[in-house]
């Protein structure tokens, strides 16, 4: 069963660990790190225009969610302007975290976690983290006590437009997939795209990582087939899986996450990125695994409300020890960049008490760029 979290102040995004600081944006960040005001954004070509052109400071909630990867969310903003995505999708990506609470667990001694709406834009990194590591979770709970094993599967690089690249991707995994060799020995399976830019040789490498359950593979095969039906290319892996713990490493590492830094910092390539990646599938599903639940609900019975983020925020800039132990609670990261932005005198609670039954968690920056996922 599907949890679709709806874009409202009142819905809170989906259970899941931590990944390390590898997998993310390290870079030192700005005075401010997630404005996006005109000072930032002017010196950006523009192909339309947008109602979100020119917008001032965000709310430190927003600062809060997006804190560990500003830099690249602020090109990644610029791309969606410059390609003119749809102002709808502009807006949710701009206010993703916009809405969040602070939810406390029913056991004793209580723990703490931040929920809110979220934009689930597939360029949003938050949101891509959250939403793989809720995959891992499903997927090793599915497979406990069977075989699987992880390839990887190549094209040949080709000066062609990544469009083309990924058409010819997919279009030469489904043929594989029809292939008797495919069907006698895989059941079901799971594959996650990963796009990579050479600066070197200027050509796109689009490859999948897929999960597979079944019978043995021979490598001599596999390659055979696969150069079979890709006309250009026999580069493949292939591992088993022995310990079953890794499978939810792989999942985490490769899964909805279309942003790769070899290409983040170049505004034509991410342009084309974006373009390219619209209505395509970032995990494929297949076999037995087609359905295979993507998302983790959150169980209202064992969380509470406690307070909007925000007020937390107001309350803990004038000294609220009871705010500051929550805070703290959620992240060892530096507070003061949004305790500053804190009105001279707390203001009364005024956020709706959310659904409880459509939280989900978010997570959180640590202060070494670690994104702590809920677990």
């Amino acid at each position: 069963m599907f949890l679709t979290v709806p874009h409202m102040p009142d819905a809170l995004p989906a259970v899941v660990g931590t990944l390390p600081a590898s997998c993310y944006d390290q870079e030192p960040e700005e005075s401010d790190p997630t404005s996006l005001d005109s000072a930032e954004t002017e010196s950006q070509p523009t192909r339309c225009a947008s109602a979100f052109d020119h917008i001032g400071r965000q709310p430190a909630t927003v600062s809060f969610r997006h804190s560990g990867w500003a830099r690249t969310r602020r090109a990644v903003y610029d791309s969606l302007r410059r390609t003119c995505q749809p102002p709808h999708r502009q807006y949710e990506f701009l206010h993703c975290g916009a809405h969040a609470y602070v939810v406390k667990s029913t056991d004793d001694p209580p723990r703490y976690k931040l929920a809110g709406s979220s934009c689930h834009d597939r360029f949003c990194l938050p949101c891509a983290n959250e939403r793989s590591r809720a995959i891992a979770l499903n997927v090793a709970d599915a497979t406990k006590g069977k075989t699987l094993r992880f390839l990887t599967l190549t094209v040949r690089s080709q000066r062609e437009s990544l469009a083309n690249r990924l058409d010819h991707l997919y279009n030469s995994f489904q043929k594989l997939r029809r292939r008797r060799f495919w069907t006698k020995r895989v059941t079901g399976g799971m594959a996650f795209l990963e796009v990579k830019w050479s600066s070197v040789s200027q050509r796109w490498h689009p490859h999948f990582h897929v999960l597979v359950e079944g019978r043995y593979l021979p490598y001599a095969e596999l390659r055979k087939y696969w150069y079979a039906v890709t006309a250009d290319s026999h580069v493949i892996d292939i591992r088993l899986i022995r310990d079953h713990r890794k499978c939810t490493q792989y999942v985490t590492k490769y899964c909805s996450k279309p942003l790769n830094k070899t290409f983040t910092r170049l505004p034509e390539q991410l342009d084309e990125c974006v373009e390219a990646l619209k209505g395509r599938k970032l995990v494929v599903t297949f076999g037995d695994w087609r359905g295979l639940v993507v998302a983790r609900k959150l169980d209202g019975e064992k969380w509470e409300y406690v307070d909007s983020l925000q007020h937390l925020f107001e309350r803990a800039a004038h000294q609220d020890a009871e705010a500051l132990a929550i805070l703290r609670a959620l992240t060892d990261a530096p507070l003061t960049p949004f305790l500053i932005r804190a009105p001279p005198e707390p203001k009364p609670a005024t956020a709706p008490v959310p659904n409880q039954k459509q939280q989900t968690l978010f997570g959180t920056w640590e202060r070494n760029g670690t994104f702590r996922l809920p677990e």
